[in-house]
């Protein structure tokens, strides 16, 4: 089985005052590659009517896609 490497960069932001390094870095991605941008929301079930979860993960990604 051949194992795929990530070889980008992982910003875990886990307070407010980690936005802005973490924005910075998807956008100049966007400058650099333009055409790729992914969103993942996580949340605990919400497993009886009327229960309200909040977002606990967002995921952001971005990099070029591949030509077809």
């Amino acid at each position: 089985v051949e194992v795929a490497r990530f070889p980008g960069q992982i910003f875990v932001v886990n307070n407010e005052s980690q936005v802005d390094k973490a924005i910075d870095a998807l956008l100049d991605d966007l400058n650099l590659y333009g055409n790729g941008v992914g969103i993942d929301f996580e949340w605990k079930p919400e497993l009886e009517r009327g229960d309200r979860s909040p977002i606990a993960t967002l995921q952001l990604c971005s990099g070029a896609l591949p030509e077809r």
